[in-house]
């Protein structure tokens, strides 16, 4: 027995919630996404195909955003990338992306029909969502599976995981679920035409939208709402409710919640024989249905079509529809939908006076009638076992719960009785024992001082073994290259010509060893405590071109635009030494990382006593994890660009180190795929007197200022 044909709550905001969004997408906005997933997609696997990357949870994430973004739109691209978005997390062992793919496989079987397979692959998803204590996911898998049992008429087992994902959303304090399964609760009581149950269900639906604050969510409960009103003769109230949910829907731009809004409000109209206006909203509702793929709700379209136009006299129109509805029904195992539209084709055939074929469907409507009817029977009586007896194991559940509490009430006062002994007994063996609680502390202040003395030790030795690995990694390969191109030349064993045509790969090396070593030397010294910090007055605009000038040849191999917005008004106070290692440094790094023919750009933003400048590229980005580590000092690993340029990871720690000793801080932005943004701040000229003044009066430097409380008193020696 087919259940929830009018709109199932799964094809609306449970959908929505399970895939995060904070607001529905308008079909052209889904377009926009799927058009950008499929370009993110396509340039994934030309990188997989050319071996220049792996296959990682991004990879995974990515075929299950394609998945969900194909459902109601091509089943059986959401079938295929539901499929290899499992098969590679099997193959990698990454249990959420499996967890996801699982469901999106049995959502593809649910649009199908196979509820069989649909349950299978949802239990399966449930599992592991378990398993990784996903409890939102978890969630939402129980209201799929419940529908899915309701579809195949199994309500007592709909019920019991309606109710289930109740309690546990109640745990959870997930109003959002809340709200979702009790209209799915309500759902099952109205295809049973228990609309007095149903109703009150709506009562608590609408308190708890009423929490939640969110317009779709009501506006989604009004249109399921208004179908009920239909259904007991409450017209004037059914138009009034949908009304609220189509303007709500227009304004949103949700186009499947529209069309179905549509076909509510076009079947409120047939019901009273206005067949004029019904047929105006199912045309609307039509013309949305030809960009969506949703064959339950196209059922109700065509049938109310073909009821409309059997009401017009519009014979022809209506067995055609009513042929298109019914021919769905029979695809997916539909058998509600089935009985609803051999009445109406009975009647149409009838009234077309092939009485023939009216009472071949009108056997057939008795023998799905009177199947249903036995089922729906024995479902009533399923339903209401199962809700009387889920509420009497909650209430033993909680019986049990009173009395574990008050064993462990005992317990707590047990416990409290023994720390108080104890607490006494303390009390007394530290009055008594004062000369040697004086020495332990004692003790830990000079054992404290050992450890600060390790800890310098050790920094002094990782600074040493970075020192280390840098010159014997990234040094000694480019000069090793270049002493052997050396030694061939003056061996004879290649020829000058042939030397020069090495000379661009050997000035490349020269640089990047220069390049290293004038942060090794400057990192060097931003380890020593005696070094000073000479503030003066510094234009930036023009320490930013001379790096501009100095890196043009590496920003025209690869094409890439530089644009210097920062204003020659724009001077700071600060050591202009550091102020050309910060702006080379970031402009390497920002070169490094942008792919070819793309745009770096330097900003300018005055705020309260400094500067905040900002290097801005469209290089390839970075994710969480890199971020995180991006400026330690332990961390050194070689980086290479988009072209393999090289680096040491030395220079942005160095950057923020420079930075924090002028008084400001360095913090970077960044998206993958859509570049990065380096932010630092250093004081402006005009509170020069001020910050000298303050000197005089500190005698320990300040801490390195940050973008909420700038400037900070205090100079670093």
């Amino acid at each position: 027995m087919a259940i929830f044909n009018n709109k199932s709550i799964f094809f609306g905001h449970v959908f929505l919630f399970f895939i995060g969004i904070a607001l529905p997408l308008s079909l052209g906005a889904q377009d926009q996404e799927r058009d950008s997933l499929l370009a993110a997609y396509h340039q994934a696997t030309y990188r997989l195909e050319k071996n220049t990357m792996e296959i990682d949870s991004s990879y995974i994430n990515l075929l299950n955003q394609l998945a969900r973004t194909f459902r109601y739109k091509k089943r059986d691209s959401l079938g295929y990338f539901a499929e290899e978005a499992l098969k590679q997390s099997k193959r990698i062992g990454y249990a959420k992306g499996e967890m996801e793919a699982t469901m999106e496989l049995a959502n593809y079987y649910s649009d199908l029909g196979k509820q069989a397979l649909a349950i299978k692959y949802f239990n399966r998803s449930l599992a592991i969502s378990k398993k990784i204590e996903e409890k939102d996911t978890q969630l939402s898998i129980m209201s799929n599976l419940g529908h899915e049992y309701a579809y195949q008429g199994q309500l007592d087992r709909s019920l019991k995981t309606f109710l289930e994902a109740i309690t546990l959303a109640e745990e959870e304090d997930n109003n959002d679920m809340l709200s979702i399964l009790h209209e799915a609760v309500a759902q099952l009581y109205i295809e049973q035409e228990d609309y007095p149950i149903a109703l009150a269900q709506y009562k608590i639906i609408d308190s708890i939208n009423t929490v939640i604050g969110y317009p779709v969510f009501q506006a989604e409960t009004w249109s399921n709402l208004a179908s009920v009103y239909s259904k007991i003769g409450q017209s004037e109230r059914a138009l009034e409710t949908i009304d609220k949910s189509i303007a709500i829907f227009k304004e949103e731009g949700i186009t499947d919640w529209l069309a179905y809004a549509y076909s509510v409000k076009g079947e409120v109209y047939e019901e009273k024989g206005n067949y004029h206006w019904s047929l105006h909203w199912y045309d609307k509702c039509r013309q949305l249905h030809a960009d969506l793929d949703d064959p339950r709700s196209e059922i109700e379209l065509y049938q109310g079509l073909a009821k409309t136009y059997y009401g017009l006299k519009g014979f022809d129109q209506a067995l055609q529809y009513g042929q298109k509805a019914l021919g769905i029904a029979q695809q997916i195992n539909d058998f509600d939908g089935q009985k609803t539209t051999t009445e109406t084709l009975y009647k149409i055939h009838q009234a077309r006076g092939e009485y023939d074929l009216a009472f071949e469907h009108l056997e057939w409507n008795k023998l799905l009638s009177d199947s249903l009817s036995k089922i729906q029977l024995k479902n009533m009586q399923e339903l209401y076992q199962t809700e009387t007896a889920f509420r009497v194991n909650a209430k033993n559940l909680k019986l049990y719960s009173e009395r574990d509490n008050e064993q462990k009430a005992r317990l707590a006062r047990a416990v409290f009785l023994v720390v108080i002994v104890l607490l006494v007994s303390i009390y007394f063996m530290i009055k008594n024992h004062k000369k040697l609680t004086s020495l332990f502390e004692e003790l830990k202040v000079k054992t404290q001082n050992l450890r600060n003395r390790e800890n310098e030790l050790r920094e002094i030795s990782r600074a040493r073994d970075r020192l280390f690995s840098i010159i014997g990694h990234d040094l000694r390969s480019p000069i090793g290259a270049l002493q052997g191109m050396l030694n061939l030349l003056d061996s004879g064993e290649i020829a000058k010509h042939e030397f020069i045509a090495f000379i661009p790969k050997l000035k490349g090396d020269v640089d990047h060893i220069s390049f290293t070593l004038n942060n090794l030397l400057s990192w060097g010294q931003a380890q020593m405590d005696s070094t000073i910090t000479k503030s003066s007055t510094v234009t930036v605009a023009r320490k930013i071109e001379d790096q501009i000038r100095l890196l043009a040849d590496a920003a025209e191999k690869k094409n890439i635009k530089v644009i210097n917005e920062v204003t020659d008004d724009t001077k700071v106070w600060a050591d202009t030494h550091h102020v050309d290692l910060i702006v080379r440094n970031l402009l390497s790094n920002a070169l490094k990382f942008t792919p070819n023919h793309g745009l770096i750009s330097f900003h300018a933003e005055d705020l309260k006593g400094y500067w905040q400048l900002c290097v801005k590229d469209t290089g390839i980005g970075m994710d969480e994890e890199t971020l995180s580590t991006l400026f330690m000092k332990e961390t050194n690993r070689t980086t290479y660009g988009t072209n393999n340029e090289k680096g040491t990871g030395l220079g942005l720690a160095l950057c923020r180190e420079l930075v924090q000793r002028n008084n400001g801080d360095l913090w970077v932005e960044s998206e993958l795929k859509k570049g990065s943004r380096f932010y630092f701040t250093l004081l402006k000229k005009e509170v020069r007197k001020f910050r000298k003044e303050t000197t005089e009066m500190s005698a320990e430097p300040s801490s390195a200022s940050s973008p909420s409380d700038q400037p900070q008193e205090g100079v670093l020696s």
